[in-house]
């Protein structure tokens, strides 16, 4: 019930007949890592961060490192949660987005150095 897209699988079926327990996170009926892109890995990982932070009503913050795929129309957001994400561009030029709230930011750019 924390969770919004994850889903558990709990146990898993041997040719025997028999079950064994397990602990495997499904995306959209898919086994997370295997056949899930990785927009919606990076979803997944938020929304285990955020089940687990409503569950033990803790607000701590998120990196996520490979951000670039994802877009701010897709990340997933928490209330009192400070999502910082790192993301490879071509610029030459760091670019610093401070966000107060998710509807408005103010862009901070620096120059690095030569």
């Amino acid at each position: 019930k924390h969770f919004k897209i994850v889903k558990w699988k709990l146990f898993d079926y041997m040719k025997n007949g028999n079950y064994e327990e397990c602990c495997i996170p499904m995306i959209d009926g898919r086994v997370y890592g295997v056949s899930t892109n990785t927009g919606r890995e990076i979803q997944a990982r938020l929304d285990i961060v955020y089940g687990l932070q409503r569950f033990y009503d803790q607000a701590v913050p998120v990196f996520i490192d490979g951000a670039e795929a994802i877009n701010s129309s897709n990340i997933m957001l928490n209330d009192g949660t400070q999502l910082i994400t790192l993301n490879v561009t071509e610029n030459q030029e760091l670019t610093i987005d401070l966000c107060e709230d998710t509807k408005e930011c103010e862009v901070v750019k620096r120059l690095l150095p030569q």
